[in-house]
């Protein structure tokens, strides 16, 4: 999935430096220069963005991930799907549309229950849980089953 998102990235656009991350790049590396500048807050997609580059940094180094960042990742294309290519992500947008429908539409607590509902499914789901990609995580009771 992950390699599949990257993939999917318009044509000359980069996730990471087009959407994300390059105002506050740009502002640390000059920070020297003005003392009293200040960064504008950041906003819940900014967040959600930089989550997401965490997200595909951690599957891409451990080649495993646990439900919740399972979740998350398929969430958040589901919730931006002009992040991908749509002439070439046809598939993984339709079936971006299935897990979490009209999600893009929904009100941000909307959206956030969306995701609470999938992660509550696929930490019950054998056929996920038993899958070598899925870590176990830690429920506070200890290991959980994956």
């Amino acid at each position: 999935m992950s390699v599949q998102a990257r993939q999917n990235v318009p044509s000359g656009k980069d996730l990471k430096w087009d959407y994300i991350n390059a105002p506050y790049r740009n502002f640390f590396k000059h920070a020297d220069r003005d003392a009293d500048a200040e960064l504008p807050p950041l906003t819940a997609t900014h967040v959600e963005g930089l989550l997401y580059l965490a997200v595909e940094d951690y599957i891409r180094l451990y080649k495993r991930s646990p439900v919740q960042l399972q979740v998350f990742q398929l969430w958040y294309l589901a919730k931006y799907p002009e992040k991908l290519d749509a002439s070439v992500a046809g598939e993984l947008i339709a079936d971006l549309r299935v897990a979490f429908p009209d999600l893009p539409s929904l009100s941000y607590e909307e959206q956030l229950e969306a995701g609470r509902r999938a992660v509550a499914e696929g930490a019950t789901d054998s056929e996920i849980l038993s899958d070598p990609r899925t870590e176990p995580t830690f429920d506070g009771k200890g290991l959980g089953a994956g």
